[in-house]
C-alpha cells in the first residue's frame, strides 16, 4: 500500500509539472529543423558562387573572416588570447550598456537571441553557450546589452580594403561585442593594435566532416514475412499438383504413385525436414525435389538472416572513416565537399596547411572544383540530405548538434585542423580581461563542456528521437525481404522447367525403349501370340493392342506405331486399371474358391469374404510392399489368423497363375504336419491356418509394387530399365486360427476325406 501511494504521489507531481508547461510538440516547433524536401530554385539561391569564393580567398591575406590577425608590433606573446589590462577595477565596469551584434544563429554556440529566462522555459533549452557566457557576464557586472540589428548572417571578410559583415560593424565601431564563436589559429598569438581583440578561448574546436546516413528501420518485416510464407505455401500446393501429374504419367517408368495429399505433403516435409519420406525413381521427380530442396534452403536462410538481423545490434557501414579515405573518394570523383560560405576561415586553413593531405584536398577544391559553398551550416545539412555523395565540413559541436537532431546524419570521429573558439571584443575593450577570466573560470569548472553535452543530449531525446529516428521506412536495405529472397523462387522455377524438360525426355526414352523391345520380341521372332502376350504384360491400352494385332498392318504403319508407343505412357497413365496398384476384383474370388475347395477336402465349412478383414489385409500388404526390412523378407502383424505370400517377376504375373501359386504354397506345407501328433508346427502353419475348421470369414488383400532394387531381404532383382513387379498377398481370418493347444489342433485340423491331387497347370 505504501508503495502504491508513493507511485501515485510521483505521478501527481509529474502531472502538475506538465500542466504548467507546453507540450513537447509545441516546444519542438521552435527548434531549428531540416526540411525533408527542398525546392531546386530555393537551394540554388542558397549556394554561393565558387568563382567568387576562390577569388576572395586568393586576394585576401591569410587573416580574414573570423581568424584573429597575427601580431605585428606592440605586445608580444601572452599566456592568454587577449590584451592583459589590469588598470580597470571591477567597480569601473559595473552598470553599463554594451552594443552586441549576433553574426548568425549557429547551434550550440548561438541558438536564439533572447536573454530572458521565460524564453528558456518556453523553448525548453538555452540560447547557446556564447549567450550563456554573456548572460553570466551581465549578471556579475549588471550590464545591459543593446542588440544591434543584423540580418546578413555573415561574419565578414576583407574586400578591397574594407571589412564587410559583422566584422565591418566592429571595424566601424558600431558594436562592442560579437556574439559568436570566432576561430583562432594559435592559442599563443594575440594582438592589441588592430580593431578587435578576443577573449580567452571558451572551447576547443575540431573541424569534422558530416555525411548522410540513411538509417533504415526494420519496419514492414511482418508483411514481408507474411508474403514469403504465403508464397511458399502456394508453391507447396502448386508443386504437389505438378508432382501428382508427373507420377500419374510416369507410372509406366515405375514411379511411385502418390495421392494428391501425399504429393503436397512430400514438399512440405522437404521444407521442414530437408528430406522426403520416399525417394522418387524417375529423374523428373528427383530433379524437381532436389531443386525444391535447394530453394527451401535459400528460403530458410532468408528467414534465419532476417531473424538474426532483427536481434543484432545496428552497425553502420561508412564509405570512409578518415580524411585520407575521403580524399581518395574525392579524387576518384565519387564525393564532393560542402562548406559554409559565410566565413572563409576554414577554407583559408585548408589552403594554408602544410600537410600533404590538405594540399591535395585544396587542389581538388580550387582546381577540380570539388566543393560547394552554401549560406550557413543549416543549408549545408539540407544540401547533403537532398544530394547524394556530398560531405559537409563544419565545427565539431555544431555537427554533433545536427547529428542529434536528425538520425539520417552521421559524423566521422577523426577531426581535422584543430582551432580555438573565443568571443571577439572591440579593440582596447575594458571588459576583455574580466571576460577572459570569467571564461577561464567557467571552462575550468566544466560549465562549457557540460552545457554543450547536455544540449546535444536534449536534442537527441526530443528533436532527434521523437521526430526523425522514430519515423518508419517502407523498405529496408539491411533486412532480408521477399525481393531479396527471389533467388530461392528462381531456383524453384528452374526446377520446374528442368523437370518438365526431363519429363519429355523420359517419355521419349521410354517410348523408344518400348518400341525397340517390341520390335525385338515381335518382328524378329515372328510369334504373333507372343506379341499379344507381351502387349498384355506391358499393359498397353486397347487401342495399341488393336494396332499391333496384325503384323503386316504394323509394318506398314511404323510412323503411326512409333507415335502411339511414344504416347503410350501418357495414355496408360489415365487408364484406371493400369494406375490401380491393387489387383482386380476377380482375384479375391479366385483365391476364396481355392480356399473353400481345399477346406471341403478336410471337412471344414466354407468361409466368406469380409470387407473389414479385407481392408486390414490390404493395409498390411501395402505396408510390407512399401517398407524395406533388411533382416526379414516377410513378417506377420501378429493379429492372429494371417497367411502371407510374396512373388515377383520382371514380366509380370497372370492373376490366375498368381492365385494358384499362392494356394499351392500354402497347401504344400501339409507334408510337414503329423496328424498323429496334433499341435502347432511352424513349417505347416500356413496349411493349418487355411483349413482351420472354426474359421468363418476371411479378408483378402493383394498389393502390386514395382521394384528397381532389392526389397529388404526378399532378394528382388529389379533395375530402373527392367523393374521387378512384386505381388504381396495377405489373408486375414476370423476367428483366429492356429491356437496353441493340441486339443484345438485335433478338433480344427482334420485329415483329408479322400486322396487329393492339386496340380498347377
Amino acid at each position: 500500500m505504501l508503495q502504491l501511494i508513493s507511485v501515485l504521489f510521483l505521478l501527481l507531481i509529474i502531472a502538475s509539472q506538465l500542466h504548467g508547461q507546453q507540450t513537447i510538440e509545441s516546444l519542438l516547433s521552435s527548434l531549428p529543423t531540416v526540411s525533408s524536401s527542398v525546392q531546386a530554385e530555393n537551394m540554388t539561391d542558397m549556394i554561393i558562387d565558387l568563382d567568387h569564393v576562390l577569388a576572395s580567398v586568393n586576394k585576401t591575406e591569410p587573416v580574414d573572416s573570423t581568424i584573429v590577425p597575427p601580431p605585428k608590433t606592440g605586445f608580444g606573446d601572452r599566456p592568454y588570447m587577449h590584451a592583459i589590462n589590469n588598470n580597470y577595477k571591477k567597480e569601473d565596469l559595473l552598470n553599463r550598456t554594451l552594443r552586441l551584434v549576433i553574426p548568425k544563429i549557429e547551434p550550440p554556440y548561438v541558438n536564439y537571441v533572447n536573454f530572458s529566462n521565460s524564453e528558456v522555459v518556453r523553448r525548453g533549452y538555452g540560447p547557446g553557450v556564447v549567450i550563456e557566457i554573456l548572460k553570466e557576464l551581465s549578471r556579475r557586472l549588471n550590464l545591459t546589452y543593446e542588440m544591434i540589428p543584423y540580418r546578413e548572417g555573415q561574419w565578414g571578410s576583407l574586400e578591397n580594403g574594407n571589412w564587410s559583415g559583422a566584422f565591418g560593424m566592429m571595424y566601424r565601431k558600431e558594436a562592442d561585442i560579437l556574439g559568436g564563436g570566432a576561430i583562432m589559429k594559435s592559442p599563443e598569438k594575440f594582438s592589441d593594435n588592430t580593431w578587435l581583440i578576443v577573449t580567452a578561448p571558451f572551447t576547443w574546436e575540431v573541424s569534422i566532416s558530416l555525411e548522410e546516413l540513411v538509417d533504415e528501420r526494420p519496419t514492414g518485416r511482418k508483411d514481408v514475412d507474411k508474403q514469403c510464407m504465403a508464397t511458399h505455401s502456394n508453391l507447396d500446393c502448386a508443386s504437389g499438383v505438378i508432382l501428382y501429374i508427373f507420377v500419374r504419367i510416369l507410372i509406366y517408368a515405375n514411379e511411385h504413385q502418390f495421392s494428391m495429399i501425399q504429393s503436397v505433403w512430400i514438399f512440405y516435409s522437404v521444407t521442414l525436414q530437408q528430406r522426403g519420406p520416399v525417394q522418387p525413381r524417375s529423374w523428373t521427380c528427383r530433379v524437381l525435389l532436389s531443386l525444391w530442396w535447394m530453394g527451401s534452403l535459400t528460403l530458410w536462410g532468408t528467414f534465419t538472416g532476417a531473424l538474426i538481423a532483427l536481434f543484432a545490434i545496428n552497425k553502420t557501414t561508412m564509405p570512409f572513416y578518415n580524411v585520407n579515405q575521403l580524399l581518395k573518394l574525392i579524387q576518384n570523383g565519387h564525393w564532393q565537399i560542402v562548406m559554409d560560405g559565410t566565413t572563409m576561415t576554414r577554407t583559408n586553413m585548408i589552403k594554408d596547411s602544410g600537410g600533404q593531405t590538405y594540399k591535395d584536398l585544396w587542389y581538388e577544391m580550387s582546381v577540380n572544383r570539388k566543393v560547394v559553398y552554401v549560406q550557413g551550416t543549416a543549408i549545408g545539412v539540407e544540401y547533403i540530405l537532398t544530394n547524394a555523395n556530398y560531405v559537409l565540413f563544419g565545427p565539431e559541436d555544431t555537427i554533433k548538434y545536427w547529428v542529434a537532431a536528425d538520425c539520417r546524419l552521421k559524423k566521422i570521429n577523426e577531426g581535422i585542423l584543430p582551432t580555438y573558439l573565443s568571443i571577439p571584443f572591440a579593440k582596447n575593450s575594458e571588459y576583455s580581461t574580466y571576460a577572459s577570466n570569467l571564461i577561464r573560470e567557467l571552462a575550468e569548472r566544466g560549465f562549457v563542456e557540460k552545457w554543450i553535452r547536455d544540449y546535444i543530449s536534449f536534442m537527441a531525446i526530443t528533436n532527434g528521437n521523437n521526430k526523425q529516428c522514430n519515423t518508419t521506412n517502407t523498405a529496408s536495405s539491411k533486412y532480408l525481404d521477399l525481393n531479396k529472397s527471389q533467388g530461392a523462387f528462381w531456383v524453384l522455377i528452374s526446377g520446374f522447367v528442368f523437370a518438365v524438360t526431363l519429363f519429355v525426355m523420359e517419355i521419349l526414352y521410354n517410348g523408344i525403349r518400348t518400341l525397340f523391345e517390341f520390335y525385338k520380341e515381335t518382328i524378329l521372332t515372328r510369334p504373333v501370340k507372343r506379341c499379344e502376350e507381351k502387349s498384355m504384360e506391358l499393359r498397353f491400352s486397347q487401342k495399341i493392342n488393336r494396332v499391333m494385332s496384325n503384323e503386316p498392318e504394323v509394318m506398314s504403319s511404323l510412323p503411326r506405331l512409333f507415335l502411339i508407343l511414344i504416347l503410350s505412357p501418357v495414355l496408360s497413365s489415365f487408364d484406371e486399371s493400369y494406375v490401380k496398384r491393387e489387383i482386380s476384383v476377380d482375384l479375391p474370388h479366385q483365391i476364396i474358391s481355392y480356399y473353400n475347395l481345399l477346406r471341403d477336402l478336410h471337412d471344414s465349412p466354407p468361409v466368406i469374404i469380409d470387407q473389414e478383414l479385407s481392408g486390414s489385409a490390404l493395409s498390411w500388404a501395402r505396408h510390407l510392399s512399401m517398407t524395406s526390412n533388411e533382416d526379414k523378407c516377410l513378417y506377420h502383424s501378429r493379429l492372429g489368423g494371417e497367411n502371407i505370400y510374396f512373388a515377383w517377376s520382371t514380366w509380370g504375373y497372370n492373376e490366375l497363375e498368381f492365385a494358384r501359386a499362392a494356394i499351392r504354397a500354402f497347401y504344400e506345407e501339409i507334408k510337414f504336419y503329423n496328424y498323429s501328433q496334433p499341435g502347432l508346427n511352424l513349417p505347416a502353419a500356413h496349411f493349418t491356418n487355411m483349413i482351420w475348421r472354426n474359421c468363418e470369414k476371411i479378408g483378402i488383400g493383394v498389393f502390386h509394387m514395382n521394384y528397381t532394387s532389392s526389397h529388404g531381404a526378399c532378394k528382388v532383382k529389379g533395375t530402373i530399365d527392367r523393374p521387378a513387379m512384386g505381388y504381396m498377398l495377405v489373408v486375414h481370418q476370423w476367428p483366429p486360427s492356429n491356437i496353441i493347444s493340441p486339443i484345438e489342433f485335433e478338433r480344427n485340423v482334420r485329415p483329408p476325406k479322400r486322396s487329393y491331387s492339386f496340380e498347377m497347370r
